[in-house]
C-alpha cells in the first residue's frame, strides 16, 4: 500500500467552500480511480497559523497510482474542480509513504 500525504493551505474564508466542492466534486473521481481516502484533517479556526487541510490517500501500488494519474487528465470534473480550487489554495504539498516494519498499517 502506497499512501499519499496531500496539505493544502487554503485561504481562511474558503476552507469551508474548499471542503464542500472536494467531497462534492473531487471525491468521487478519485475513488473511481482507485484512491481510498483514509482520513481528512484540518487546522482549528482558533490554532492561530495558516488554515490547513490535509488528506491521506492509499493506494494499492505505483501501477495504480500511475493509472490514477493517467485516468485524472482524461476527467473533465477533476479538471474543472482543479481550476476552482486553484483560487482557494494559498500553498499546498504532497508526500509518498510506505509503511515500515514497525507499522501496523501494512
Amino acid at each position: 500500500m502506497i499512501y499519499i500525504i496531500d496539505s493544502v493551505k487554503v485561504k481562511d474564508e474558503k476552507a469551508k467552500e474548499y471542503l464542500q466542492g472536494f467531497a462534492a466534486d473531487y471525491l468521487p473521481s478519485a475513488q473511481k480511480r482507485g484512491r481510498s481516502l483514509i482520513a481528512s484533517w484540518e487546522t482549528p479556526d482558533n490554532a492561530g497559523v495558516e488554515r490547513e487541510l490535509v488528506f491521506i490517500w492509499g493506494v494499492e501500488s505505483w501501477e495504480k497510482w500511475s493509472e490514477s494519474r493517467l485516468l485524472m487528465l482524461f476527467d473533465p470534473g477533476t479538471r474543472e474542480w482543479l481550476q476552482k480550487a486553484a483560487g482557494m489554495i494559498v500553498d499546498g504539498s504532497r508526500r509518498f509513504y510506505t509503511p515500515t516494519e514497525l507499522s501496523p498499517m501494512k
